[in-house]
């Protein structure tokens, strides 16, 4: 057997294991050589990046399993943190009212939603802070 054939039958037999039984002419053998060899480079680059993304996939899974506690702590947090910020509005507005009388206080609008902005913002910078620490103790 030549060297040719050889070449011929080593590509044929490569083909057929991979499931591809046309017919292959001798003139495009050198093409179709090179298209399995890059077919099978493909191949061997998406099984590594199929690995990769499972690895990945697994590292990211005990990550969740490990924040899991925190982000219940965290969601505690919060809800204690908003029923004592409800209090202390609360309380704020009781002293309001006993020092400013509740008909005054009714008659100014604008300095109502002043208030409610200040509140706002205020809960707003708290919960920020408290994330960003639960973040950093992580």
């Amino acid at each position: 057997m030549t060297p040719t054939e050889e070449y011929y039958l080593k590509i044929r037999n490569q083909l057929d294991d991979l499931g591809y039984l046309q017919p292959l002419s001798f003139e495009s053998v050198l093409l179709v050589d090179k298209l399995l060899e890059d077919l099978l480079n493909t191949k061997k680059g998406l099984q590594h990046y199929k690995n990769v993304a499972q690895q990945s996939m697994e590292v990211c899974s005990e990550l969740q399993a490990g924040v899991g506690p925190y982000r219940d702590d965290n969601a505690k947090l919060i809800r204690e943190n908003n029923d004592l910020r409800q209090k202390l509005l609360k309380a704020r507005e009781a002293i309001e009212d006993t020092r400013v009388g509740p008909n005054r206080r009714k008659e100014d609008p604008k300095a109502d939603r002043e208030q409610m902005l200040e509140k706002s913002q205020d809960k707003i910078n708290n919960l920020t802070k408290d994330i960003a620490k639960l973040k950093s103790e992580q």
